[in-house]
């Protein structure tokens, strides 16, 4: 999706008081598509990113239900290392402000 627009006040009001809805979360790949805040998680986490194991998964692929709980499911190829999993933190913190009712 692209907005084309004149004047960045006007387009920060209208960034500020719309939202994203993703449906069933089929049709939103999760790395990279701007679903989130306008960006993509990819260009946000690019090393958490990078070792994912299926970059073209959609949301709903990542976000499961286990025992009667919703939560993120993410398959990386390897362990992760301290700083990526510091990096993982922080990327989870962002999406607990998410508002996600798939």
């Amino acid at each position: 999706m692209q907005i084309q627009y004149r004047n960045p006040l006007s387009f920060d009001f209208f960034k500020d008081n719309c939202r994203i809805s993703v449906g069933n979360g089929n049709a939103i790949q999760f790395w990279s598509d701007p679903w989130v805040n306008g960006k993509s998680l990819s260009n946000l986490y690019p090393r958490i990113a990078n070792i994912i194991l299926n970059k073209d998964e959609s949301l709903a692929d990542v976000w499961r239900r286990k025992e009667e709980v919703f939560g993120w499911d993410f398959q990386f190829r390897r362990n992760l290392f301290v700083w990526e999993e510091e990096e993982l933190g922080r990327m989870l913190t962002l999406l607990d402000g998410v508002n996600i009712s798939i």
